[in-house]
């Protein structure tokens, strides 16, 4: 009899509201899941909770590509996409300022590994893709590349650089769920268990971030007062 002992091993993805800090879906899929095609399935679960065209996808590096672009484009969405400088590399390099709408190259190496045929279809029928890439300056020097599709007008380059930073909060919430909540802690290896668990999980995980989000709204006059005396503002605990 041979015993198989291999612990679960499943991929999770969360689309996370930055400003809030609050799961707003998320997904365990197979542990060999495309994240791309994961947040596709994200847009669709809040498509009909969420109005979209009043929605900014913001993500980190590893996700950019063609195909999820024009994806999000469709959906009217609009993206905030930080590159590690890898893609799109003529294009960036051809740039003569730190932000511009540029025009990517539509050709084969871009549009053979698009997996949606409606997508790719559109695809074909371009020659270009227009974007705005903007490079900001981060305090420590480095060059930021981020992909977007927000006008200039909606938001400069400073603001672009803002916009990620609301980011980091996504991955102190991350920091969070694994270590404080300990989402990895099942209790046993059957599917129904591990989904059991880790629902759970992000419902506890929710419910103390809108009793936290709450006891800081409580917390603005008292703060407001503290930060005109240059004092230390208070946070709930």
């Amino acid at each position: 009899t041979i015993v198989y002992t291999q612990s679960p091993s499943v991929k999770a993805s969360m689309l996370i509201d930055a400003k809030y800090n609050l799961v707003v879906d998320v997904i365990l899929g197979d542990y060999k899941s495309n994240e791309r095609e994961l947040v596709k399935q994200h847009i669709s679960n809040i498509e009909e909770k969420i109005n979209l065209e009043k929605t900014l996808v913001i993500f980190d590096r590893g996700y950019i590509s063609l195909e999820l672009m024009l994806f999000l484009e469709n959906k009217g969405i609009k993206y905030l996409f930080r590159s590690n400088g890898r893609y799109y590399q003529n294009e960036i390099l051809a740039m003569k300022s730190r932000d511009e709408t540029v025009q990517l190259e539509i050709n084969t190496n871009r549009t053979q590994n698009i997996k949606d045929k409606n997508i790719k279809k559109q695809a074909l029928h371009l020659e270009y893709y227009q974007t705005r890439i903007s490079k900001p300056l981060l305090d420590n020097g480095v060059t930021e590349i981020l992909f977007t599709n927000i006008t200039e007008s909606e938001a400069d380059i400073h603001k672009l650089k803002e916009l990620y930073k609301m980011r980091w909060e996504i991955e102190l919430n991350y920091e969070k769920i694994k270590n404080k909540i300990r989402i990895e802690n099942f209790s046993g290896k059957r599917r129904t268990i591990i989904e059991q668990d880790f629902y759970s999980q992000i419902y506890i995980f929710n419910l103390q971030m809108t009793i936290q989000n709450k006891a800081q709204k409580e917390l603005e006059q008292e703060n407001k007062e503290l930060r005109e005396k240059s004092d230390k503002e208070k946070r709930p605990n």
